[in-house]
């Protein structure tokens, strides 16, 4: 039960990861990242990354926005397979 748990837990950070990098890389090709700033009445956490520019703004913005859907699935995840670990199996009767 607990290495199906730690194999989740990894196997969902390195999707996380992946998920970070790919997002970097789409925000700095489109440089669309400060564009969320400019959206009026924008001012939750906004203190949080008002000292980053360019490719770390990109980077922290793909580690929230991803972080935002990744973390709680994460530990729902990891909360099933742990449930589902502890379930008996079935034990089928032969007819035979």
């Amino acid at each position: 039960s607990l290495g199906l748990v730690l194999g989740t837990v990894i196997v969902l950070l390195m999707r996380y990861a992946f998920h970070v990098t790919s997002g970097f890389v789409l925000w700095k090709s489109i440089e669309a990242a400060t564009s969320f700033l400019a959206t009026p009445g924008f001012s939750i956490g906004a203190w949080a990354i008002a000292g980053f520019s360019g490719d770390a703004l990109c980077l922290v913005y793909s580690f929230i926005y991803n972080g935002s859907y990744m973390l709680p699935e994460i530990v729902i995840t990891a909360l099933g397979a742990y449930i589902a670990s502890r379930v008996k199996p079935l034990q089928l009767k032969s007819f035979a």
